[in-house]
């Protein structure tokens, strides 16, 4: 592989960190802190956002079946079909998306061609560590750029029906056409996004009403901010890891297991969490 004569060992640590900003786990964390902290409307947003692009991922690599470059060059593991690149594609739609929401609350401009930096940085990354080729991540961007396109297009000024619904309406029609893709398109046996966005869009429909209305509030300060975080992300990642290991002997289809474990941590997220940050008092009501 071409990209062999590019590696060097002070590199691959950085390319690896790049890559994983594109990884569930990564965007379990930044939005996950994002809808607790700062806005819960900016980031079921971005959510939904970010979902779609994961769904519309999985539904091109079950059309094109791709298969990855040869395995022996990576430097990481990386299973599933190759084509398009899901980590350019999510990076392309997802971070350009925040930054415009940013920049729209604070009129930074500078949040948008660093977005555009990282999204590019991310899919470089995947040709650095072998488990895309050029042209996967070529067309992952291009594709997620349309979805962001049309995202805007869509949550800003959209269709009369779509825009006389909130956004819990949107994740509970959103989730049904999750779920309808999931069942019935030819989804790689290792590809459980769309199972896992089914969930959490469906639990954020079914928790973000409820959660209006027990946490209205704002973080006192700093330290019940990083108290309410820090608490919040430990539930989380236990319900994340526990879960995968019980519903993995208990159900034996693993996309019900996926749709079950993310739909727990969806309610956590949306209900959940809100709920014990009042109990404990690490939340106050606005002036």
């Amino acid at each position: 592989m071409w990209i062999e004569a590019f590696r060097h060992d002070s590199l691959t640590p950085l390319f690896k960190a790049l890559s994983f900003t594109g990884e569930p786990t990564f965007f379990l964390l930044v939005l996950t802190v994002g809808y607790w902290v700062l806005s819960r409307e900016i980031f079921t947003r971005a959510t939904l956002v970010l979902v779609t692009t994961g769904l519309a991922n999985s539904v091109l690599k079950a059309i094109f079946q791709a298969p990855r470059p040869d395995p022996s060059l990576a430097l990481i593991a990386a299973e599933g079909w190759s084509f398009p690149s899901g980590h350019a594609m999510v990076a392309a739609a997802i971070w350009p998306w925040l930054a415009l929401d940013y920049q729209g609350a604070t009129g930074r401009r500078w949040a948008l061609p660093l977005a555009v930096v990282l999204a590019f940085g991310v899919a470089a990354s995947r040709v650095y560590l072998g488990v895309h080729s050029l042209r996967d991540v070529c067309w992952g961007l291009l594709c997620g750029a349309l979805i962001l396109a049309v995202a805007r297009r869509w949550m800003d000024a959209s269709p009369a029906f779509w825009s006389r619904l909130g956004t819990t309406s949107r994740c509970f029609y959103l989730s049904l056409a999750v779920l309808l893709a999931v069942f019935s398109l030819p989804i790689h046996p290792h590809d459980t996004t769309g199972a896992k966005s089914g969930g959490v869009l469906l639990t954020l429909w079914l928790g973000a009403g409820p959660a209006r209305r027990i946490s209205p509030e704002l973080p006192k300060g700093a330290l019940s901010i990083a108290a309410a975080i820090g608490l919040g992300l430990v539930v989380t990642f236990a319900l994340r890891w526990g879960l995968k290991e019980l519903l993995t002997e208990a159900v034996s289809f693993q996309t019900l297991a996926d749709f079950l474990r993310y739909g727990a941590l969806g309610l956590w997220i949306a209900l959940g969490a809100p709920w014990i940050f009042r109990l404990l008092g690490l939340v106050r009501r606005p002036s």
